[in-house]
């Protein structure tokens, strides 16, 4: 997810992948994405949360540029947050 005109946004990313090198970008910590953030975006920080809400409030809050998260998560975010 991504943050379009500060406002998240789950639709697909006209952005190439590589764009988001040197961007900082969260994760949760533990989870499979602290990995594949790590190997995919290897040249930005990252901030690492415990749960989806606090990942979600970070990108709220311009505290991180995106994360990478399951279609399933995101299409539930956009359920709660966005409607």
């Amino acid at each position: 997810m991504q943050r379009n005109n500060h406002q998240p946004s789950a639709t697909p990313d006209p952005l190439p992948v590589e764009s988001y090198n040197g961007k900082k970008l969260g994760t949760l910590s533990g989870s499979q994405f602290e990995a594949v953030t790590a190997e995919c975006f290897p040249d930005g920080p990252m901030a690492y949360y415990t749960g989806v809400p606090e990942l979600y409030a970070a990108l709220i809050t311009e505290k991180i540029d995106g994360f990478v998260m399951s279609d399933i998560t995101l299409k539930q975010m956009q359920r709660e947050h966005l409607s």
